[in-house]
């Protein structure tokens, strides 16, 4: 049985240049997307979602903006 290597070399060929020019590219994109979604999803998604802690900034600006929001009743 013999074998052709030729066919074998332009697959590493391929292979090679798909990694020089394509492969980084590909990687930051997913990179970016991933980072992304963890903004979306309020937390790291590696092993499964855990949630960030609410900062002291953020529930203050809330909880301002919900009392400006609440009408009061009138004395």
């Amino acid at each position: 049985m013999k074998i052709d290597f030729s066919k074998l070399n332009a697959k590493i060929d391929k292979l090679a240049k798909y990694i020089e020019n394509d492969a980084s590219t590909r990687i930051g994109v997913e990179a970016v997307n991933h980072f992304k979604q963890s903004f979306e999803n309020q937390g790291f998604t590696d092993r499964g979602l855990k949630k960030w802690k609410k900062s002291y900034f953020i529930v203050t600006l809330f909880l301002r903006y919900r009392d400006t929001q609440m009408s009061y009743p009138k004395s």
